[in-house]
């Protein structure tokens, strides 16, 4: 009983907007965002450690992690199954989808790269798709022996990515963080965890 009383007076605090941090608005309960303070020495660190990265660019990044895991060969064909042809086309299609660039724009910054040609691997570019070669990168991050560092598998840290699935870039302005399927595009949830322990494909 002690305890419902307790928490009855913190809904009450709450309807008269006294709890810390939080109040009610008309459109629901909007709680204040955390500071994100970073230590002195942590951001010393963070800076050292940047300085010692490579500096590469993001599309051969890309080609490395894909040589290392083999993520690309998830993305199959719809009809026959067949994997894509032209490695570099493909990874080139899926970074224009990461970047939320769309296919037009990214053949326009893309010396050689023309909309017909990104848009010849929309056929392997779909949420199961996407599924798979995410859940390929998981696994390929747990069995890595850095992996122990980041705890016993107990939590996880969980979102939504968004991915264009086919179809012309959105007009500018457009929102793109969508939690579901639409039409062209959908989220896939990301759940990057404190494991080394091997997780099955989506």
């Amino acid at each position: 009983m002690q305890l419902l009383d307790e928490q009855l007076a913190t809904v009450t605090r709450g309807q008269d907007n006294e709890l810390p941090d939080a109040i009610l608005t008309e459109s629901g309960l909007k709680i204040t965002p955390l500071d994100a303070a970073v230590p002195d020495r942590a951001q010393a660190l963070i800076d050292q450690t940047s300085q010692l990265l490579p500096r590469i660019k993001i599309t051969e990044l890309l080609m490395d992690v894909d040589d290392w895991t083999g993520f690309s060969r998830h993305f199959t064909h719809l009809k026959d199954g067949a994997e894509a042809k032209d490695r570099t086309l493909l990874l080139s299609a899926i970074l224009g989808d990461a970047i939320n660039l769309g296919l037009t724009k990214m053949a326009e910054s893309s010396p050689g790269l023309t909309y017909a040609k990104l848009s010849g691997c929309k056929p392997g570019i779909r949420d199961e798709t996407y599924s798979a070669a995410l859940a390929e990168l998981v696994n390929h991050q747990y069995r890595h022996a850095f992996a122990a560092h980041w705890g016993d598998g107990t939590t996880s840290s969980s979102d939504g990515q968004r991915f264009r699935a086919g179809g012309r870039a959105r007009a500018p302005g457009t929102s793109t963080r969508s939690t579901v399927a639409s039409r062209d595009g959908c989220s896939i949830p990301i759940s990057p965890t404190s494991t080394r322990r091997s997780a099955p494909a989506w």
